[in-house]
């Protein structure tokens, strides 16, 4: 029913308040009427301490504050008046009884409207825990930890130490490949952590895996291999497209090494039955009794996914105790406090009565973003005290769109069964009568919203009549929605591409509005700037919108809650500091000049390497930048260095420009303020790092990204964010969004389904179960039609909605609005009134790119011009002999040459394409590497230079400075962080070496990272020949060799393991997507394709010069180990990926030294 402003203000009631329909106007007025006591029981007049009003943010309380407190001047003012224009207030004053009395309560309010109880829902179970912690059974002495994400770290760290390194080998390994450190264990158990009773699927195991079970397995390793079960298999006629021929190979790796991986594929192919199904027809398969062994072993794996479901209900629970124990240690978080609120008022009947008493009136704002714990506070509240009392719940399941917060659309719907009262708004006073007439149109439909047809579209009233001048085009009433499509054939195109030419084509639009002498008009005047929101999805597309505006000469600024601790200039800042801290240390030093933040060309960081006496000045300008940090303070140090190092003038002329060095002054601020709190200036760059990476929710103000300017711009900002806020004008360039639902083995979803009883239940779906899975997509399909709701209803005069016909959009949101499903887009679109709805087809999108701008080297530096050597005598390296003086038998594709081509060693990818830069997020590490991490010359750069600047043996915790520079530098999104993190980890404990070595057995004693080399050369003529008798480079057919001069490279890594050396060497090659792209012959392929065997051949030559010299009395050959080559991409966790390991012949290196001298 639609609501009635006389109502008894007593009992349980909920309002669906649908968009623009004066949500906050209604609860000043109940507000009032409170207070007037005007339907209340008996006519008690509420004092303000009285009233709770409970909303979901800290600005949403503010702005209530301002609000409710406005409206009791505006109705104290009237009262003294006895008239008013507001029509509420005037229905108020006409009918008091006692208008004296009533203007007293008024006075009273706004006296005492300082202790108005007004909070955010964690605000008010903070003062709950506060004011009646003898009657909750409650420490007395409570501190909060604002930053959740602590405490789960801490208690992950915990469980990691304690229950997982206690669990037996397959178990352990089974969650080790799961959550190889804390920090990953942690970030998948969060959303976990608050959803009650949760249940999973496959039912957990009630015991592990059996106890003997570890040496079948190693015992079937060793059987294979000893009794060369790969060629017994090769000799039978298994067909040769079958599984079990083509990974052979791998098995046989697999079973060379003392890993068990329960999880391993491998395991299940060759058993006896298996077999059978892998044969010619009419053959049997071979006889084996490692074969039955293995049938044995795999009948023992086939209750992996329960034990899998016992491994994530054991962590979370262990995390759950964890969590209680610090509870009752003093120390509380945001979300603890609901929990323990919400134990309290259940279980204490003493907390609740006291608090019914406290609150005999409660409005809720924004409910439908509750939660089980939430509304679990309140409803135990009120059924504590008589029926006399209120529950108000406002707010409009249309709008439910914050699930990943935690905000749980069933508890709303429960909810609204237990009410005794429902009502709705209906008058829209944000939108046009024309906006809103079209808008009915396209929302009006049966289960639309769905949640089982629950959640009906009750059509809007305009608030006013129709006023065809609101908005016009070339003087004519204009539509008040447009679709906005990017081709006329409506043709299928990658997401990428959709997204470029639809972003192009809405910044035409705008471009064209903006011009003086543009056709549109509101109320009859130009367009500007600021009456112009566009609303996306993530901060991708907004980039991708700022960068085609700017092209088109229209200025605009995103809009986010994001803090400035969390910007990539922090990280960069961080490592400034840190060389500021250690001005004559080497590595600090170059890695503060190679921020992007500082801007230094390639040209002068190569001066840097080989330049003495540059380097001593750079060192000479950071100890300045030392003195005045201890002089004047912090601020004034990143004052001088925006100053010093010409910041301001670089960074204004590019885009993005101002935002940087925006947040580099708040920076300065923030930082000045703790160096008051922080003893020394190591912590407080600890503080800088820290606070990077915290994952919080709530944003302090004083942390909150600023704007980085006042003018008069488009606002651009997320979808989530607009919600609560109005324009006149709103473009959602990209209308089709919607994508199902990501199911990772980390990172299950969680999905609600009803029970035979009807109650919902939240299940964990860890084995793909397929209700599960459907349940979990229709849910996504409905929060994302939400969304889209709440994005359609955010503008007074028009609403512009690109579509573009990627994968997907037929499951998208707007292709349901459109009328689902839509076999002619284009021909729904037409059936449309053209009086409510334009379709901009004209004009293609104008010549312009609009792919943002990505920090490559390439983009930013000059090219490099190649110097003119006319004599003889040169220096050489592995690189210029490939490019000047080789010649392969078969054509091989030239070597990319770009501006790193003297970065030698790490032009080992060709640059991506831009439109690959941008795929969708991976569920695996493998998808990851392979084909969402960037490609590239400056990739190779980048992880070089994390490998050399880490200490390998270090715990994985350490390395996580580093990611952030390495995921800042590439431009990364923040959630890439645990998947960086995994892959550095399996890198570093990949082993390389038949004898055991790994990176992480090295400290920095046993290593020397990019060890540079020179020695003379001369001749050489049958160095190539020389490497063919031993089997290398076989595919080159070239002239002898002419060297003269100096032989010169680096070495990106020679270690010593036990007492020998070992040349390691890193690649980033992208091979493709597939793990065996990685394996074996893969590897040796690639590197003869490059000739990566030439380069090592000649790093071999230079370390027996160098070994020679420091250890002259012993033998090479008992201190050379050998070479190892890593392609980076490979080292995913699987044994060998990604390794390339050879010994190299002793005889060829001393036969190549004599040859380079002859």
């Amino acid at each position: 029913m639609s609501f009635d402003h006389t109502l008894l203000l007593r009992e349980q009631h909920l309002i669906e308040a649908s968009a623009g329909t004066g949500k906050t106007h209604l609860i000043t007025t109940l507000y009032l009427r409170l207070i007037l006591g005007r339907g209340t029981p008996e006519g008690i007049a509420h004092r303000v301490q009285n009233i709770l009003v409970v909303t979901f943010t800290i600005a949403a309380t503010q702005e209530l504050k301002n609000r409710i407190r406005s409206r009791i001047k505006l109705a104290h003012d009237a009262f003294k008046q006895g008239a008013s224009q507001d029509a509420e207030i005037s229905g108020l004053i006409a009918g008091s009884a006692h208008p004296e009395q009533d203007l007293e309560y008024l006075k009273r309010a706004l006296l005492w409207f300082d202790e108005a109880k007004i909070f955010t829902i964690h605000g008010f179970c903070a003062r709950v825990i506060q004011d009646t912690s003898f009657e909750a059974g409650l420490l007395f002495e409570q501190r909060l930890d604002a930053h959740p994400h602590d405490a789960l770290t801490r208690a992950a760290q915990d469980v990691f130490r304690n229950l997982m390194s206690g669990l037996p080998p397959l178990e352990e390994a089974l969650a080790l490949s799961l959550w190889p450190t804390p920090d990953v264990l942690a970030s998948a158990m969060a959303p976990l952590i608050r959803v009650p009773q949760l249940h999973f699927s496959p039912a957990p195991a009630t015991t592990g895996f059996p106890s003997n079970l570890p040496a079948q397995m190693r015992a079937a390793k060793e059987a294979w291999i000893a009794e060369d079960i790969t060629a017994l298999l090769r000799r039978s006629d298994i067909r040769k497209n079958s599984k079990a021929w083509h990974r052979l190979a791998e098995m046989e790796k697999f079973c060379q090494n003392d890993i068990l991986a329960p999880d391993q594929v491998l395991w299940h192919l060759w058993t006896t039955s298996a077999l059978k199904t892998q044969m010619k027809k009419g053959f049997e398969p071979p006889i084996h009794p490692l074969f039955d062994a293995l049938e044995v072993i795999q009948t023992a794996l086939a209750r992996q996914g329960q034990v899998i479901s016992w491994l994530w209900q054991t962590n979370l629970e262990a995390l759950r105790a964890h969590l209680i124990a610090q509870q009752t240690q003093g120390a509380l978080t945001l979300d603890d406090l609901l929990t323990i609120v919400m134990h309290a008022v259940i279980e204490q009947p003493l907390l609740a009565k006291t608090l019914s008493q406290d609150y005999p009136a409660i409005l809720v704002d924004e409910f439908q973003d509750t939660d089980q714990q939430q509304y679990a506070i309140f409803k135990g509240i009120h059924q504590a005290a008589s029926p006399d009392h209120l529950l108000m719940l406002i707010g409009d399941p249309k709008q439910a769109i914050y699930s990943f917060r935690g905000a749980d659309i069933h508890t709303y719907l429960k909810a609204k069964d237990d009410s005794e009262h429902q009502h709705s708004l209906q008058t829209n006073w944000r939108s046009s009568a024309e906006l809103v007439a079209a808008t009915n149109r396209l929302f009006d439909q049966h289960q639309l919203f769905s949640m089982e047809n629950r959640i009906a579209f009750l059509p809007s009233l305009a608030n006013a009549k129709p006023n065809p001048g609101a908005l016009t085009l070339a003087g004519r009433p204009a539509p008040p929605i447009w679709f906005c499509i990017d081709d006329p054939e409506f043709a299928l195109r990658t997401q990428p591409q959709d997204r470029a030419r639809l972003a192009a084509k809405c910044a035409d639009e705008i471009a064209s509005w903006l011009k003086p002498d543009a056709s549109l008009r509101v109320n009859h005047s130009q367009i500007r700037a600021e009456q112009i929101a566009l609303l996306t999805r993530n901060r991708l597309e907004a980039e991708l919108l700022k960068a085609a505006l700017q092209q088109r000469g229209v200025d605009s600024v995103f809009l986010s809650q994001d803090k400035v601790l969390e910007q990539d200039v922090t990280v960069e800042l961080a490592l400034i500091l840190n060389a500021v801290l250690t001005p004559r240390h080497r590595p600090a030093v170059l890695s503060a000049l190679s921020t992007q933040l500082l801007q230094t060309p390639l040209q002068k960081l190569q001066a840097l390497l080989q330049d003495t006496q540059a380097l001593n000045r750079a060192f000479e300008t950071f100890t300045d930048y030392q003195r005045i940090w201890r002089g004047r303070g912090i601020a004034a140090l990143i004052l001088h260095l925006i100053k010093d190092q010409n910041l301001a003038q670089r960074w204004l002329s590019q885009a993005g420009g101002p935002r940087v060095l925006t947040n580099l002054r708040h920076l300065a601020e923030l930082l000045q303020q703790q160096s008051q709190i922080t003893s020394s200036r190591e912590q407080l760059i600890a503080w800088l790092i820290q606070d990077h990476q915290q994952d919080t929710q709530s944003v302090e103000d004083t942390q909150q990204l600023r704007l980085e300017t006042d003018a008069d711009l488009v606002k651009i900002m997320t979808l989530h964010g607009a919600k609560g806020l109005e324009f006149d004008i709103v473009c959602l360039p990209f209308a089709h969004f919607g994508k199902p639902p990501a199911n990772a083995a980390n990172k299950p979803l969680v999905c609600y389904q009803a029970n035979q009883a009807g109650t919902i239940e939240a299940w964990v779906n860890l084995d793909g179960r397929d209700d599960l899975k459907q349940a979990a997509v229709v849910a996504q399909q409905e929060e994302d039609m939400r969304l889209l709701y709440v994005a359609m209803t955010r503008a007074r005069y028009l609403t512009l909605l690109g579509l573009g016909a990627s994968k997907g959009f037929q499951a998208s949101p707007a292709a349901q609005l459109l009328g689902y499903p839509l076999t002619d887009p284009l021909a729904a679109l037409s059936q449309l009134p053209e009086s409510q709805f334009r379709l901009c087809l004209d004009d293609a999108p104008s010549n312009h790119s609009a792919e943002p701008h990505l920090a490559a080297a390439e983009n930013w530096l000059p090219a490099l011009t190649k110097p003119v050597v006319h004599n003889t005598w040169q220096l050489h390296s592995y690189t210029r002999i490939v490019k000047t003086q080789l010649q392969p038998a078969a054509p091989i594709p030239p070597l990319p040459t770009s501006n790193t081509d003297y970065v030698r060693g790490f032009d080992d990818d060709e640059p991506e394409p831009v439109e690959q830069q941008t795929l969708p997020e991976r569920d695996s590490l493998d998808a990851y590497v392979t084909q969402s991490f960037p490609r590239g010359p400056h990739v190779g750069v980048l992880m070089h230079q994390l490998l050399e600047n880490i200490d390998f043996s270090a715990p994985v915790a350490a390395f996580d400075h580093a990611i952030d520079s390495l995921r800042a530098r590439l431009n990364l999104k923040a959630g890439d962080t645990p998947l960086l993190r995994q892959w550095l980890t399996a890198i570093l404990r990949q082993r390389l070496t038949p004898t055991g070595l790994t990176l992480q057995g090295l400290t920095f004693s046993d290593r020397s990272d990019e060890l540079e080399f020179h020695f003379p050369v001369h001749g050489a003529p049958k160095l190539i020949e020389t490497a063919k008798q031993f089997g290398y480079l076989t595919d080159l057919e070239t002239a002898p060799l002419q060297l003269e001069g100096m032989m010169t490279g680096s070495i990106d890594l020679l270690c010593r393991h036990q007492g020998r050396y070992y040349v390691i060497d890193y690649k980033t090659n992208h091979l493709g997507n597939a793990p065996s792209d990685y394996a074996a012959e893969a590897l040796t392929a690639s590197i003869r394709h490059h000739q990566y065997d030439l380069q090592y051949l000649l790093y071999c030559v230079a370390v027996k010069k160098i070994l020679a010299l420091r250890q002259p009395k012993v033998p090479f050959e008992d201190l050379f180990g050998g070479v190892v080559y890593l392609f980076l991409r490979g080292m995913t966790g699987s044994p060998d990926g990604g390794v390339h390991f050879d010994p190299v012949p002793i005889a060829l290196i001393e036969a190549l030294e004599a040859g380079l001298n002859s």
